[in-house]
């Protein structure tokens, strides 16, 4: 194991402590029986991340799409941005 997987354990660690002591102290808060264990009504917007952000290189990313399929394809990052977009309201 190098260095950066052992920063980014105990970078883990730590947010894995931090979100144990805001299960800890908002449990109380979430005897709502709609929420699911842990999970608590907040006005704030909940940030979900532990900190590890893949190198990405948006020339070499490839999505290939195979198996039951009518036609195998492979796309890349540039054919993803390409396609149309939808909003639903």
């Amino acid at each position: 194991m190098n260095e950066l997987d052992r920063l980014n354990i105990a970078y883990i660690k730590g947010k894995e402590k931090i979100a144990k002591i805001f299960h800890d102290k908002y449990s109380e808060q979430s005897k709502d029986k709609r929420l699911p264990p842990g999970q608590y009504v907040t006005e704030k917007f909940s940030v979900l991340d532990l900190g590890i952000h893949p190198d990405f290189d948006p020339k070499a990313w490839k999505l290939e799409v195979f198996g039951e399929v009518k036609e195998n394809k492979i796309l890349t990052y540039q054919d993803i941005l390409n396609m149309p977009k939808t909003f639903i309201a």
